[in-house]
């Protein structure tokens, strides 16, 4: 009777998906006998060892390898029967959790990287590729230090809470102008918004007279056919009407926010020079990507507006997981399928799961920044 074959570990899954070389036969690691280590494959010049640890034990053991100069891609098999836990071992040592139900940016970030010629090099190009909040935490750290300034620039006659309110919904327009300027949809230019700040700043102009308020609210918030000849000089711009880009309740109670032009410089040098972006969440690993937006938005906040309002940050895993489970449900009652097998189609994508995919409807009532929903996008 031949023998079944044996189903792939999510080990085995996560270095396929990667590219990496498996080794012939997995051999112990000299020096490395607590825990053992077994050196399973390499990523171009870079090992890739194996601990049988759980969640906490990888994490120091990662740093202790670190501490030791033992350069590697530390993969762990983690709490999560679906999942593994990676990290390279340079300091400071982070491991970062995968799910392979949903694999995440950092495996086609890993896949996509090229040799560098050294285990070091390649070492640290992995760690980046890992790190795939890094681009989240600088574009936050420089835009609170602006929005902080500005709100301390502004009269103190605007009471705080309105100030920081205001700030936000600035920082709010224009990154999201900056993810539809990604695309070309701002006059076909990707650099519409620092060509337009620098053109005001060259006339002497006032950032918010003579550029964001026309944009924000003759332009970007009317029909093309009702926009006004001045309206019409910032060329082919798009009418959106989501409400971003109507007047705020704050914006008609205080008509004249007097903000000083220094910061205004600052503010949309951070956010139209400082930052990149992307919509491919899968691209470079300095461009700041729709999903985290809005964890960066909601790092912005204040704290009691964040707790008034629900506002509080999901890590990407966990809206991962739970999206997944919830479609895996619904379309488990809907097929009659098991919810178990039906895991397994979503995973290989099986042509009778996504024939089901036109047909559904996502609502998320408490939806935020979207998290949830970039999620539900994500696993369709």
């Amino acid at each position: 009777m031949a023998t079944p074959p044996r189903t792939p570990s999510p080990v085995d899954r996560f270095l396929a998906l990667i590219g990496a070389r498996r080794a012939a036969l997995p051999r112990q690691v000299p020096g490395q006998d607590a825990p053992p280590l077994l050196h399973v494959a390499d990523l171009a010049q870079l090992p890739c060892w194996l601990a049988e640890t759980d969640s906490a034990r990888t994490r120091t053991l990662a740093r202790r390898l670190a501490r030791h100069g033992h350069v590697a891609l530390l993969l762990g098999r983690g709490g999560h029967p679906d999942g593994v836990e990676a990290a390279v071992t340079l300091a400071p040592a982070r491991v970062h959790a995968i799910d392979l139900g949903a694999p995440a940016i950092a495996v086609q970030r890993l896949r996509q990287l090229a040799p560098t010629g050294s285990r070091l090099g390649d070492a640290l190009a992995a760690a980046a590729a890992l790190d795939v909040d890094a681009a989240g935490r600088l574009a936050f750290g420089r835009a609170r230090a602006r929005v902080t300034s500005m709100v301390r620039a502004l009269p103190e006659r605007i009471p705080a809470p309105d100030r920081h309110a205001w700030v936000l919904l600035q920082v709010t327009r224009l990154l999201f102008l900056r993810f539809v300027e990604s695309e070309g949809w701002l006059d076909g230019r990707a650099d519409f918004l620092a060509r337009a700040v620098d053109d005001v700043m060259h006339r002497g102009g006032e950032p918010w007279t003579d550029l964001l308020a026309p944009l924000f609210f003759g332009t970007l918030n009317r029909p093309v056919a009702r926009r006004t000849a001045s309206a019409r000089r910032f060329g082919r711009i798009p009418f959106l009407n989501g409400g971003l880009f109507e007047r705020h309740p704050l914006e008609v109670a205080h008509r004249h926010w007097p903000v000083p032009i220094t910061e205004w410089h600052e503010l949309l040098g951070a956010l139209v020079e400082q930052i990149e972006v992307s919509l491919d969440e899968g691209g470079p690993g300095e461009a700041v990507t729709p999903d985290m937006l809005g964890r960066i938005l909601e790092g912005l906040m204040d704290p009691e507006e964040r707790s008034s309002h629900g506002v509080f940050y999901t890590p990407p895993r966990l809206v991962d997981r739970l999206v997944r489970t919830a479609l895996e449900c619904h379309l488990a009652r809907r097929t009659g399928t098991p919810v178990d097998r039906l895991h397994e189609m979503m995973v290989t994508d099986a042509p009778s799961v996504r024939r089901l995919f036109g047909s559904l409807r996502v609502l998320d009532p408490a939806v935020g920044s979207g998290a949830f929903l970039i999620g539900v996008l994500r696993a369709l």
